[in-house]
């Protein structure tokens, strides 16, 4: 057994999880990047964990730059409009146009009326006026007999 003196005090070396590897005598496993996984924090682009900070709020500018892009485009957004928005707007301005329509024909409508019955009271009075003498006449033969 070995004394006091001759015992080796070990004490952990890296991260919890590779503990158990060096206990076994294994080595741990490398990083993607190619790093000890015990290596402080390595980005895999060169950069330390002192430029992560710089890197950090850069992204979070970023960020926000897109999220007041994103607001404005949200702001002058304009929905496109349903077809019965373009219906509604439609017969607003056609409206007018049908009803002048509307009323022409109804003019032109009473004068062909007015025509018409000028004409078949014009006939009838003629008709009268040739009635008449035939009237009369019937009427002679009438006694005549």
């Amino acid at each position: 057994m070995p004394t006091t003196a001759e015992t080796i005090v070990s004490t952990p070396v890296g991260s919890p999880q590779y503990q158990e590897q060096r206990a076994l005598g294994l080595k741990p496993s490398s990083t993607i990047s190619g790093g000890n996984s015990d290596d402080p924090v390595h980005l895999g682009d060169g950069l330390n964990d002192q430029e992560l900070p710089e890197r950090v709020t850069n992204l979070e500018t970023f960020v926000e730059e897109i999220k007041f892009m994103m607001q404005i485009m949200i702001k002058n957004f304009k929905p496109k409009p349903t077809n019965a928005k373009i219906a509604k707007e439609m017969w607003k301005h056609v409206q007018p146009y049908l009803h002048l329509q509307k009323q022409a024909t109804e003019e032109r409508y009473t004068m062909q009326i007015e025509s018409v019955l000028q004409k078949v009271d014009t006939r009838y009075q003629e008709t009268q006026i040739e009635v008449k003498p035939s009237n009369t006449l019937s009427l002679r033969t009438m006694v005549k007999l």
